[in-house]
């Protein structure tokens, strides 16, 4: 709306009759039109003409007579009302519990959505042309990027929480033991306990939940075999999974931590607290042996998956079908031994890195028993041969020393 010198002879001010839109100050300066509608012309406008350009100075509305400015925003009003409701009501909905103090949730635990990572068994991927990994060679490019498809193929699965995966064999003294040291403590992360029942002839317990709501599954699987503990279940919900035996365990305070660090440094390593070397013996043909490392020495090549974090995507890689998997699940089998450094071998290959040792500020404990497969008097000599076996299945030797 303008107004000429003529219509406030000069720079006085006068009162004009107006019906229609009022453009405001505010408004201009937001470049966006509020309006203010009136129904009877009998509305006023004072406005000061010191030149040509005039100045709205008041506004007198016709009494009685609300603007529609008035109504919208009793209409936002209660628009907002009403989705403040919507909100406070779904989150009461989905927390009952939060009503009424000290009451136990007993409903089922929402599933988290599964990865369709099953699908990429039923495929051989083929290695784009031009396509090779930073270490060993364009041989090894088909089983990296396979396992490149299954980081993204369980990227959808939980990261803040691990589930610990537990194999035994007619222990059940020990596993009752280990089950209680993990299940008396609290361990924010700790997501849920897998028991691998590798006696398959006999009946495992039922499942149950703790005290602290921690679920134990047990699994029978297919036969007994020292690989069932890399089998990556459909059940799982974490990407990690701490891979233990069932007479081993850390302190709660400490296992906590090595999640963590796992989380920030070591997602895609193995990482653990049993660390172990490997050499060659010039005088034997460079023959290669697996050995404690030297007290004193700083450096590492293998991590025993007796108590270690691993990427779930390193257990699917492991239990596919392609060639050098297969052919370490093989030799496995026959020498019921060395499923760990077989997977030391292939995280390395894969990523070209070795893995990482945490220690915790308690010492581990140990449950040890005469039976277990370490007592052995020839299990140190199966793993030496292990590690020739492997290096001669992908062609060198991937072990980084840390």
């Amino acid at each position: 709306m303008t107004f000429s010198e003529h219509d406030c002879e000069g720079t006085g001010s006068c009162n004009v009759s107006y019906f229609g839109p009022i453009l405001t100050s505010r408004a201009m300066r937001r470049r966006r039109y509020r309006y203010l509608f009136f129904s009877s012309p009998a509305s006023q406008l004072e406005v000061k003409c010191p030149s040509f350009t005039c100045h709205i100075t008041h506004v007198t509305m016709a009494s009685g007579i609300p603007s529609r400015r008035r109504e919208v925003s009793r209409r936002a009003k209660i628009w907002c009302m009403l989705v403040l409701v919507i909100i406070i009501s779904s989150f009461f909905y989905k927390n009952p519990t939060f009503l009424v103090p000290g009451r136990i949730e007993t409903t089922k635990k929402a599933k988290q959505p599964q990865c369709k990572s099953n699908q990429l068994h039923a495929k051989d991927p083929t290695a784009p042309s031009g396509y090779a990994p930073s270490c060993g060679g364009a041989p090894h490019a088909e089983a990296r990027k396979f396992w490149l498809e299954a980081v993204e193929a369980y990227s959808c699965l939980r990261d803040d929480k691990f589930t610990v995966v537990m194999p035994t064999y007619k222990r059940p003294l020990t596993l009752e033991t280990t089950l209680a040291a993990l299940l008396g403590p609290e361990i924010p992360s700790l997501h849920e306990i897998v028991v691998i029942w590798n006696d398959v002839n006999s009946t495992p317990p039922h499942d149950f939940t703790s005290p602290r709501g921690i679920p134990v599954r047990y699994h029978v699987p297919e036969k007994n075999s020292l690989n069932n503990r890399f089998i990556p279940l459909p059940a799982y919900e974490t990407q990690a999974i701490l891979s233990t035996d069932d007479d081993i365990w850390f302190k709660a305070a400490d296992l906590e931590f090595t999640f963590q660090v796992w989380r920030q440094l070591g997602r895609y390593r193995i990482m653990g607290t049993l660390s172990w070397c490997h050499r060659r013996i010039p005088e034997e043909d460079y023959r290669l042996v697996y050995t404690r490392c030297p007290e004193g020495a700083d450096g590492y090549s293998l991590v025993s998956t007796g108590l270690a974090f691993v990427h779930i995507s390193f257990l699917h890689v492991y239990s596919s079908s392609l060639t050098i998997p297969a052919r370490m699940r093989a030799h496995v089998d026959r020498m019921f031994n060395c499923e760990d450094i077989a997977m030391n071998f292939l995280v390395s290959m894969l990523t070209c890195s070795g893995p990482l040792h945490v220690l915790g500020q308690e010492a581990l404990y140990r449950n040890t028993v005469a039976e277990g497969l370490s007592s052995s008097p020839d299990h140190m000599d199966e793993r030496d041969r292990c590690m020739t076996e492997f290096k001669q299945i992908m062609g060198f030797i991937p072990l980084v020393e840390q």
